[in-house]
């Protein structure tokens, strides 16, 4: 979306609910839906963008990046207190059930499935998404981050450590990621859980 794109999301906002408007049960309604839900997401009002995707979904079932975004911030969302797990890794399940060969739906179960405590799971979902990524480097440290920790939740250590140095070193040199606040977190967490003295490069404060 244009206005979007040039980051004026006020413009952003108001066109997604004109097209809502317009014709507010349809799939192109799910598509306005989950514009907005974008939008919603970049102007830091969460609540708002869980209900916009689940309601994407729901116009469209096999609307798998509506399902992916939905369980993606009910299991990470920066605000603890929207955070629905259960809730995420369903809408993880679905994604991946009508887009099995998405890298993007096998992450988000990856990434909900450890937030379930389901670590051998987890391990199963990001090395499928990570098979599925057109990539020479098999992935990206969005993968590897969890990938690290889901090993040293099972006690593999020496696995962890071999995932995590990866992630480490694709973060640093991402051009395109510094600076990215997820990223951040992820690496801040992995680093706790493993009891390693943090190391990451300033990054710029969450919307």
């Amino acid at each position: 979306m244009r206005w979007h794109d040039q980051r004026k999301l006020d413009e952003s906002n108001a066109a997604c609910r004109k097209a809502i408007e317009i014709d507010p049960n349809s799939k192109d309604a799910a598509a306005a839906y989950f514009r907005l839900g974008k939008v919603l997401e970049d102007q830091n009002r969460p609540d708002e963008t869980i209900a916009c995707f689940r309601k994407a979904a729901e116009l469209n079932p096999n609307y798998s990046l509506a399902h992916s975004c939905l369980a993606w911030l009910q299991t990470n969302c920066r605000d603890a207190k929207v955070r629905d797990v259960s809730g995420g890794l369903e809408a993880a399940r679905k994604a991946v059930e009508v887009a099995p060969q998405s890298s993007i739906a096998w992450q988000v179960l990856g990434w909900a499935r450890y937030r379930a405590g389901d670590w051998r799971g987890s391990i199963e979902a990001l090395e499928k998404s990570c098979a599925l990524q057109h990539d020479p480097t098999g992935g990206c440290a969005f993968q590897w981050f969890f990938l690290a920790m889901a090993h040293w939740q099972l006690g593999e250590k020496d696995t962890a450590r071999e995932w995590y140095d990866k992630a480490v070193k694709w973060a640093d040199a991402s051009e395109k990621e510094k600076g990215n606040t997820d990223l951040f977190r992820f690496r801040t967490e992995a680093e706790e859980l493993m009891k390693i003295a943090g190391t990451q490069p300033a990054t710029k404060e969450a919307n």
